[in-house]
């Protein structure tokens, strides 16, 4: 097992220390890390992890406890992105009807060319393009982009 080192440097959110991002690391790497698992990777006494974690969570700083899915194995083997240039106007109306849409898993607010990024997961390309020609040619989105993920990296 490898043992997380404490980062020093500047933490920008005030009482958030090098041992707590420590922390919060070997969290985003296993949420279900036991408290011993969680002190033997930190180099904190349990009774530390515990309050540092009740800390985190009270703070806003840990929001939720989330498990990494195989979505291939879940039958949705297509991941893509898509951009979107919305209307002036329609921003708060036209997320509200995408976050419903199924296919739609991550909703992004950019800056840039585009205004929005959608994360889609489907089935297979037939599926992601009845999404993108049909589903999503909603009132209020003016010009769409596809961006098909060939791998995941990280």
């Amino acid at each position: 097992m490898r043992r997380l080192q404490k980062e020093s440097g500047d933490v920008s959110h005030p009482g958030i220390d090098g041992r707590d991002l420590a922390l919060v690391e070997a969290l985003k790497q296993n949420a279900k890390a036991s408290l011993a698992q969680l002190s033997a990777l930190t180099g904190m006494p349990r009774n530390t992890v515990h309050n540092r974690i009740k800390r985190l969570e009270r703070s806003g700083v840990i929001q939720s406890y989330t498990a990494r899915v195989d979505y291939k194995k879940l039958g949705q083997s297509i991941t893509a992105f898509v951009l979107l240039d919305i209307d002036y106007g329609v921003h708060y109306d036209l997320v509200e009807k995408l976050r419903v849409m199924p296919f739609v898993h991550r909703i992004f607010s950019i800056t840039g060319r585009n205004d929005l990024v959608l994360m889609i997961r489907a089935r297979n390309p037939d599926e992601l393009a009845r999404f993108v020609l049909k589903e999503i040619r909603i009132r209020g989105v003016s010009k769409t982009e596809t961006l098909l993920v060939l791998e995941e990296l990280k």
